[in-house]
C-alpha cells in the first residue's frame, strides 16, 4: 500500500491517511462479504450433495434398488 506523503499546504496528512484507510477498509469489507456469500453457497451445495449421497446409500439397501441395479451375469459367466 502506498501512502501519499506529499500534501498541499493547509492539508492534514493524517486526514489523507485516514481517508485512504477508510477506502481500503471499505474494499476489504466488500470483498469479505463476497467471500462469505460464496462460502455459504458452497456449503449449501455440499450439504445438498451429502443429503443425496445419504439417500442413495439408503436406497441401495432396498430390495427394489438391488433388483434394478445388480448386474445380470452373462450366459456362461458366474457371478
Amino acid at each position: 500500500m502506498t501512502v501519499n506523503t506529499q500534501s498541499s499546504m493547509g492539508s492534514n496528512p493524517y486526514k489523507d491517511l485516514y481517508h485512504e484507510f477508510e477506502d481500503v477498509s471499505s474494499r476489504l469489507d466488500r470483498e469479505g462479504a463476497e467471500t462469505l456469500r460464496r462460502l455459504k453457497q458452497t456449503n449449501d451445495l455440499l450439504t445438498q450433495r451429502l443429503g443425496e449421497a445419504r439417500q442413495l446409500e439408503e436406497w441401495k439397501q432396498l430390495p427394489w434398488y438391488k433388483q434394478l441395479f445388480t448386474p445380470v451375469p452373462k450366459p456362461g459367466q458366474t457371478s
